[in-house]
């Protein structure tokens, strides 16, 4: 009987060990730096399929998101919008507010903020430029103001007549015609081909007007093609001209 006593007290010491062992091997911390997106919301509106709006994270060596939390209504109370992404690893070079497609690869920046400047502890905070969560908004943000604007609307001039400033682009745009040719509009609602912005923007442009909009694209620092399909897809999701709904 004492050997027996021996031998469960020898088991009991011995499960003790084993256990603490396995909890220490399970034992998880949150590392990484977090980045909050915050702002002012006044309308909602989803982006063509296979696009998002999101808060992500690059590294200086790629368009690919490392980490990204897509944003949806749900993110929206009471006009403001709240979003966080953690655990950021140090290899992060850029948090930004801006379009992806189902790879996560970037289409469209809208807003940055850069780690470096902060100290390692802070949280990364933006406060969103877009009052409207919307794909008009996105490309208002990310490709009118950024490429457009300084011949179409910026300083007194609006090369043929187009205004692609906030609050006039939309109106100018979408199946309005051309001032070069009155028989092809801007923008044809749901047909992408047959919008000048979609010729104007192919490679072969810069035989259309005699601009190299291509060119001007390339100064956003994205991977063109991404950007011609996502701008594609938008006015493929636009009523056509004369369409009652």
């Amino acid at each position: 009987m004492k050997h027996f006593h021996y031998l469960f007290l020898l088991l009991l010491l011995t499960a003790s060990c084993d256990s603490g062992d396995v909890h220490e091997v399970y034992r998880r911390t949150s590392t990484g730096r977090t980045a909050l997106l915050t702002g002012s919301v006044d309308d909602w509106e989803e982006l063509p399929e296979g696009y998002n709006i999101a808060l992500a994270a690059f590294s200086s060596s790629g368009d690919y998101a490392m980490g990204q939390r897509i944003l949806s209504s749900s993110d929206v109370a009471e006009g403001r919008v709240r979003v966080m992404l953690s655990e950021l690893s140090d290899t992060v070079s850029t948090v930004e507010l801006c379009v992806t497609n189902t790879l996560r690869k970037k289409v469209l920046s809208l807003q940055r903020a850069d780690p470096s400047s902060l100290p390692p502890q802070d949280t990364i905070r933006l406060e969103s430029v877009l009052r409207a969560l919307t794909p008009a908004a996105c490309l208002q943000t990310g490709l009118f103001n950024e490429a457009c604007i300084r011949c179409h609307g910026g300083g007194n001039q609006s090369a043929r007549g187009l205004n692609l400033t906030e609050g006039h682009s939309m109106s100018m745009l979408v199946n309005v015609p051309a001032a070069s040719n009155p028989n092809v509009l801007r923008v044809s609602g749901g047909n992408p081909e047959e919008s000048l912005l979609h010729q104007i923007l192919a490679e072969s442009g810069a035989d259309v007007l005699h601009v190299n909009h291509v060119e001007i694209l390339h100064k956003l620092g994205v991977d063109t093609d991404v950007l011609r399909a996502f701008i594609d897809e938008w006015i493929k999701s636009l009523p056509p001209k004369d369409s009652n709904s």
